[in-house]
């Protein structure tokens, strides 16, 4: 109030606030390492854990909308956090596997294969697989572990093509099995 009795405004902050108590925006304190601290523990439970749901997530506990980005870098962050950095753990991967054929004497290594292909179908997998027989290996007694997906089972079930047992010994992944069931 001044002397003179009437109100004056030195300074005026917007309203963020709606009626229904959630602000508009994102909270600048709310930063991706604030956040990426409060998902740790989904993220470990599940890394797949949607960047939505991180949005999701702090609209909820705290009121704010922070952005996807936000949401991104934190997701990230905490995967950091839990499962170390990616290229640090590349760079590992080479001890790692020395260290495997040190203990498992019949372990050998071979570099990831890959190919662009239009679609998965018996077509792409019969050429894919023998591509690595003609290319990277000829040995026997491979292991080969995949999904359970129809091109890869008829490569692999294809007689004379070296990858029928004893030749190779074809396993599905722990994993795909689990989401299967």
């Amino acid at each position: 109030m001044t002397a003179t009795g009437a109100f004056k405004i030195v300074r005026y902050k917007e309203h963020k606030q709606d009626c229904s108590g959630h602000y508009s925006d994102d909270h600048p304190l709310l930063t991706s390492d604030f956040v990426a601290d409060l998902i740790v523990d989904m993220i470990r439970v599940d890394p797949a854990f949607k960047v939505k749901l991180v949005v999701n997530f702090v609209n909820t506990k705290y009121g704010f909308v922070i952005t996807y980005k936000r949401a991104w870098l934190a997701k990230n962050k905490a995967i950091n956090k839990v499962f170390g950095d990616w290229d640090k753990s590349f760079e590992e991967l080479p001890r790692y596997l020395q260290a495997l054929m040190q203990l498992n004497r019949d372990t050998v290594l071979f570099p990831h294969a890959f190919a662009i292909v239009e679609g998965e179908s018996n077509e792409t997998w019969n050429f894919f697989l023998d591509c690595i027989r003609q290319y990277v290996t000829k040995r026997d007694g491979l292991c080969v572990i995949s999904d359970r997906h129809k091109g890869i089972l008829h490569a692999m079930n294809r007689v004379g093509k070296g990858w029928e047992e004893p030749y190779a010994f074809h396993r599905f992944c722990k994993r795909h099995l689990a989401s299967n069931v």
